[in-house]
């Protein structure tokens, strides 16, 4: 007989408690690993608890996220790391104090992941169900001045310029032309005139207008600029964290 609702939002909660555990386990022994890495530890077996656990620890600042144009995102470890883990290890209602309290640590935590992962099948959990409906959506807000903010503008306007002047591109895929200059000009407006943009706006009228540029452009001039341009606007949303961290990897 299955679970009820209840128990099974208490499973979606949980399931990234004891993911933590194990990315935690495995940053107490290095500095960096990429994401599929951490998926290839032992016992992890899901991305979406995976993904909800590096998203918590970005939260805390125990993690940075360096996502790439096509590998995976690397995870760093910060300096903070080190005394936020030994702090969650003394919570005694996470069971990361259970896990620190067995003497043969990997064992605990192999087992536990193990009826996690049981428990998780089960109850057919499914990747939809760690993420909130719509919250692409959510409202960010827009600090204009926020110095990573304000670079994203100029980095946006620098790659509309050279869009603009580039001749060759409105001769051979003027209507492409248009669509990006236009897309990334009200982008641009929004950021500088909106308190608050979604990044959902922001995939589809700038992050994903900037691939197009760079697949079009590749390493030359106004490529180069659109990587720049991109590059900005992850360095400013992963700055800002919380709800976003989602949608960087």
């Amino acid at each position: 007989m299955g679970s009820s609702p209840m128990e099974r939002d208490r499973l979606v909660k949980l399931a990234p408690r004891y993911y933590e555990i194990a990315v935690c386990n495995f940053f107490a022994g290095t500095s960096h690993g990429s994401r599929q890495t951490l998926g290839g530890i032992g016992s992890i077996e899901f991305w979406a608890p995976l993904d909800a656990a590096l998203r918590g620890l970005q939260e805390k600042k125990m993690l940075e996220a360096i996502p790439d144009d096509f590998g995976p995102t690397i995870f760093v470890r910060t300096d903070s790391f080190k005394d936020q883990w030994e702090e969650m290890k003394k919570d005694k209602t996470s069971p990361c104090y259970r896990y620190a309290l067995d003497p043969q640590r990997d064992i605990w935590l192999k087992t536990a992941l193990a009826a996690v992962n049981k428990a998780y099948k089960e109850e057919k959990i499914e990747d939809k169900d760690f993420l909130k409906p719509d919250a692409e959506w959510e409202p960010i807000p827009v600090d204009r001045a926020d110095p990573k903010l304000q670079h994203v503008t100029r980095a946006l306007e620098k790659t509309i310029e050279e869009v603009q002047q580039d001749n060759g591109y409105n001769a051979t895929l003027p209507e492409e032309k248009a669509f990006v200059v236009d897309s990334l000009k009200a982008a641009t407006e929004k950021l500088k005139r909106d308190d608050v943009v979604s990044f959902a706006y922001l995939k589809r009228k700038a992050i994903d207008v900037l691939d197009v540029i760079i697949h079009r452009f590749g390493t030359a001039s106004v490529g180069l600029t659109a990587q720049a341009a991109r590059a900005a606007i992850f360095d400013w949303l992963k700055s800002i964290g919380g709800q976003i961290l989602h949608w960087l990897f």
